[in-house]
């Protein structure tokens, strides 16, 4: 059932999203597409990260074009954190920050030496998020694991002699 709201959350957040950088009729567009991609409604019935990681990259987006909006501190700050908590779901994610804090410095390139701090904020705060979790990771089993130590049995799953492309006991 939550996921099912984070579900509705996210089109509301592609809705919001959409309509701010386009128009009320792109957000509407953006809500059809949402709704008719197929995967997105099969793994809200699953228990599975992806529909947490689908809002979060919706929240994180949403916060960054607020903060840009309104110029307080506390969208900068929500917005320049949370893609810290996005990885920590998605650890892919990690790819994006320099992506957005690439976006956030040109779109904030008018201010001059003032745009330098959203800019940074995206870059630092995501890594004071994923440094808490590393320095938790190296207190509990003793190694500096990022964020997760999973890889290693995926990719033995996908490597063995036995593997054939899917799951497999």
């Amino acid at each position: 059932v939550l996921q099912l709201g984070l579900g509705l959350a996210s089109l509301a957040l592609l809705f919001g999203i959409a309509r701010q950088l386009f128009s009320p009729r792109a957000g509407l567009l953006a809500v059809g597409v949402g709704l008719s991609y197929a995967p997105l409604t099969f793994y809200e019935t699953k228990l599975l990260p992806t529909v947490l990681g689908v809002f979060l990259s919706l929240a994180t987006l949403s916060l960054l074009l607020k903060a840009e909006r309104e110029e307080r501190p506390r969208p900068r700050f929500l917005g320049g954190g949370l893609p810290g908590v996005t990885v920590l779901c998605r650890p892919h994610f990690l790819l994006v920050i320099p992506l957005l804090f690439l976006l956030v410095a040109w779109r904030q390139r008018k201010r001059g030496r003032r745009a330098l701090l959203p800019a940074l904020a995206v870059s630092l705060l995501p890594a004071l998020v994923i440094g808490g979790v590393t320095l938790r990771n190296y207190r509990i089993c003793g190694q500096g694991v990022l964020i997760s130590a999973n890889s290693g049995i995926t990719f033995a799953q996908g490597n063995t002699v036995g593997a054939f492309g899917s799951y497999s006991f």
